[in-house]
C-alpha cells in the first residue's frame, strides 16, 4: 500500500506548480537564522536575524510573516542532513550538509563544544569529500554524482570557511533556547543563490539515498540500493536478509526512486512538523491532505489512511484501507436533552449531521477532553491522572478511531456500551463530592441514549413518558391503599433512583462519601436494590417530617417502588442513575383542589 501511496504523490508532484508540493508543507526547525551576503568585492554582510519556531498551542509558525522565510525556507530544505547517521562533520556537531550553510545546536555552541578543529573538520570534507566516499559503492556512487552536478566551487567554500573560523559567533544575536541557530552564506542574485543550494544539497543527498552503500549493486549502468525509509540493515540485524539467495538484500530500488521516497517523507514531515499527523491518500483523486486530530475529509470512496508522528525522523504507526468514506452521515444524529425539564416540556432536541460532530461530542462528554489527541499516544505518556478514564481510554480509542476516521464497519455496542456504563457510574460517584458533576452525568446519559438509538437505528428511551408516568403516580391524591402500580420497569428504577437522589438530600454532611451510595451501582436483582434503599431511608427518616406535602408524597410512593423492585430479576443502572440526576419530583410544587401551590418541603 506504500507504493501505492508514493504513486498518487508522484502524480500531484507531476501536476502544475507540482514542485512547491513539499515545501508548502516544510517546516524549518526551531532556532535563529541568519543571511549572509556575499558581497562583489569578496566581503560578507549580516542580515538582521528571523527567529522561527512553531507554536504547538497556536498551531502557527513564528517568523512566516518575515518576506525572508520562504526563501529560509528553501535554503534550509536543500541544507538539510537526511539524519544524524549521515552527517558531513564526523563529529555530529555541525549538522548541515553543505558549504553554503552553517548550523549547529546554540547549547552545544554555548558549552564550547563548536571548536576550530571540528569547523576545520568539516570544511576538510566538504572541500574534498573522497575523504568521506573513500572507496567501493560509496566513491562509485559519489563519482556519478560529481558527473551529473560538476564540481564545486572551491573558492567560495574557502572564503566561507575563512569567514566562518575567524568570526566569533558567541556574537550573534539569538534567542537563549535550546534550539538552532543557523548561518547561510548567500550571492547577491537570489535566483542563483537557489540554483547553488540545490546543486550542493544534491551532492549531498544522492550518495546518501539509500540505506547504505555496501548494498549497492549496478545495473546497466543504474545504481540500485536498499531503501532508505522504514527499513534497516546491518550487522546487528542479518535477519532482515535473505540467506538463501545470491542477493541477500530484501529489495532494490533505483536512485530515481529512492529521491522520490525521500521527497514523500520529507513531505510527509512536513505535515507532522505541523500536527497534521492524519494522512489521507484518495487513490481516485490522486490527492494527498493532512489533518489534525478532530479534522476529516468530506468523501474518500477508495484510498488509504496514514497514521504520522514526528520523531527523529518521520514515522508512521498506522495504516488502514479507506472505502467509501463520508464525512457526512447518512442518517442524522440526534441528542435529546431529556433533564430538568418542567411539566410537559419536551425535551431540547440538536441534530448533528457529519462524523466530527459525533467525536466532539464523544471527546469532552465522555472522555473530559482527552480522547482526540490520545489515539496514539503510548499508555505511560497519556497525560491523565483519573484511572478510570485512562482505563476507559485505552479500550475504546482503537474501536473509536476505526469508527470515526476509516469508515470500518465495527460494532460498536458491544464495546461502547459497557465503557459508558462505567464512565456514567464514575461521574455520578464523582458528583455526591461535587455536585457541579450532576449536570456532567445529565449530559453523559444524554449522549448514551442518543449513541444507542444511532446505533441500532431504533429508540431505546423514552424518558419523557416514563418521566410523566411516576410524575401522575406520585403525586395521586387518593387514599394509599388504592392499588397502583408501576407499568413499566424503567418506571421503576427512574423512582427509586428519584428516592435515593431525595434520601441523600436530607444528609447534614457537605458531601456523601462513595462508600455509602456505590453500593447502589452493583446490585444485580431488584430485591439487593430495594434493601440497599431501605437501609438509606433507615438512616434519613428521622429527617423526613410527616406534616409537609413533599414528604408525603414520599412516603407513599416509598412502599411502592419497593413492592416493586423485589419483582425485578435485573437493575437498569442507567434508569436508576438518570431517576437521581433529574430533577427531584418530590420537591415539585404540585397545584391543590383550589388550583394554589401546596406547601412544600422546608429544604
Amino acid at each position: 500500500m506504500l507504493q501505492e501511496c508514493i504513486d498518487v504523490f508522484k502524480n500531484q508532484l507531476q501536476q502544475p506548480n507540482g514542485e512547491t508540493l513539499i515545501l508548502d508543507q516544510y517546516v524549518p526547525k526551531d532556532g535563529t537564522y541568519y543571511l549572509i551576503t556575499r558581497k562583489a568585492e569578496h566581503t560578507f554582510e549580516l542580515d538582521d536575524p528571523l527567529e522561527i519556531c512553531y507554536n504547538k498551542k497556536n498551531k502557527e509558525i513564528i517568523g512566516v510573516m518575515d518576506e525572508r522565510y520562504e526563501f529560509i525556507k528553501f535554503l534550509d530544505y536543500n541544507s538539510k542532513l537526511l539524519e544524524m547517521n549521515k552527517p558531513i562533520d564526523p563529529k555530529k556537531q555541525i549538522h548541515s550538509n553543505n558549504y553554503l550553510s552553517f548550523f549547529v545546536k546554540k547549547d552545544a555552541l554555548k558549552d564550547g563544544k563548536i571548536t576550530k578543529d571540528i569547523i576545520e573538520g568539516y570544511y576538510k570534507i566538504l572541500e574534498d569529500p573522497t575523504l568521506k566516499y573513500k572507496k567501493g559503492n560509496a566513491r562509485k556512487i559519489f563519482d556519478k554524482t560529481v558527473e551529473l552536478i560538476g564540481e564545486l566551487d572551491r573558492e567560495i567554500l574557502l572564503e566561507i570557511k575563512e569567514w566562518v573560523l575567524n568570526f566569533d559567533l558567541s556574537e550573534l544575536e539569538y534567542a537563549d533556547k535550546k534550539d538552532y541557530l543557523k548561518l547561510f552564506f548567500i550571492l547577491e542574485d537570489k535566483n542563483a543563490t537557489k540554483q547553488l543550494y540545490e546543486k550542493e544539497g544534491k551532492r549531498y543527498l544522492l550518495p546518501n539515498i539509500f540505506n547504505s552503500n555496501d548494498f549497492n549493486v549496478e545495473v546497466d549502468g543504474e545504481i540500485w540500493g536498499l531503501p532508505n525509509d522504514n527499513l534497516n540493515m546491518n550487522g546487528k540485524k542479518p535477519f532482515l536478509g535473505h540467506l538463501s539467495r545470491n542477493e541477500k538484500v530484501p529489495c532494490l530500488i533505483s536512485q530515481e526512486e529512492a529521491l522520490l521516497r525521500s521527497q514523500f517523507f520529507d513531505y510527509l514531515m512536513g505535515l507532522a512538523s505541523i500536527g497534521k499527523c492524519n494522512v489521507y491518500i484518495d487513490f481516485e483523486e490522486n490527492k494527498i491532505t493532512g489533518y489534525r486530530s478532530g479534522e476529516f475529509p468530506d468523501i474518500i470512496k477508495n484510498g488509504c489512511f496514514l497514521r504520522i508522528q514526528k520523531g527523529k525522523e518521520v514515522e508512521i504507526h498506522k495504516v488502514e484501507q479507506v472505502v467509501n468514506f463520508n464525512r457526512n452521515l447518512k442518517e442524522p444524529f440526534v441528542y435529546k436533552k431529556y433533564f430538568g425539564l418542567k411539566k410537559d416540556e419536551e425535551p431540547n432536541i440538536k441534530y448533528e449531521y457529519t462524523i466530527d460532530k459525533i467525536e466532539e461530542k464523544i471527546h469532552f462528554i465522555f472522555f473530559d477532553g482527552k480522547l482526540s489527541y490520545n489515539y496514539f499516544t503510548k499508555f505511560k505518556d497519556i497525560n491523565v491522572k483519573d484511572f478510570i478514564l485512562k482505563q476507559s481510554i485505552l479500550e475504546a480509542r482503537d474501536r473509536l478511531f476505526l469508527y470515526l476516521y476509516t469508515n470500518q464497519q465495527v460494532s460498536m455496542i458491544g464495546l461502547m456500551k459497557p465503557v459508558m456504563l462505567r464512565l456514567i457510574k464514575h461521574t455520578f460517584l464523582q458528583s455526591l463530592i461535587d455536585t457541579r458533576k450532576k449536570e456532567k452525568l445529565q449530559e453523559q446519559i444524554n449522549l448514551y441514549w442518543a449513541l444507542l438509538n444511532y446505533w441500532e437505528i431504533k429508540e431505546v428511551n423514552n424518558m419523557t413518558s416514563v418521566r410523566e408516568s411516576v410524575r401522575q403516580k406520585i403525586n395521586d391524591k387518593s387514599d394509599d391503599k388504592q392499588d397502583w402500580k408501576f407499568e413499566e420497569n424503567e418506571e421503576c428504577y427512574y423512582a427509586a433512583g428519584q428516592a435515593i437522589g431525595y434520601l441523600i438530600s436530607k444528609s447534614k454532611a457537605k458531601s456523601i462519601p462513595a462508600s455509602q451510595v456505590n453500593t447502589f451501582l452493583n446490585v444485580k436483582t431488584g430485591r439487593q436494590l430495594a434493601e440497599k434503599i431501605s437501609r438509606l431511608y433507615k438512616k434519613y427518616n428521622y429527617r423526613i417530617e410527616s406534616g409537609l406535602r413533599g414528604n408525603q408524597r414520599f412516603q407513599r410512593a416509598f412502599s411502592k417502588v419497593q413492592q416493586a423492585l423485589v419483582n425485578c430479576d435485573t437493575v437498569d443502572i442507567v434508569w436508576l442513575l438518570s431517576g437521581f440526576a433529574d430533577s427531584n419530583l418530590f420537591y415539585e410544587k404540585v397545584e391543590d383542589e383550589n388550583g394554589e401551590g401546596g406547601k412544600e418541603n422546608d429544604e
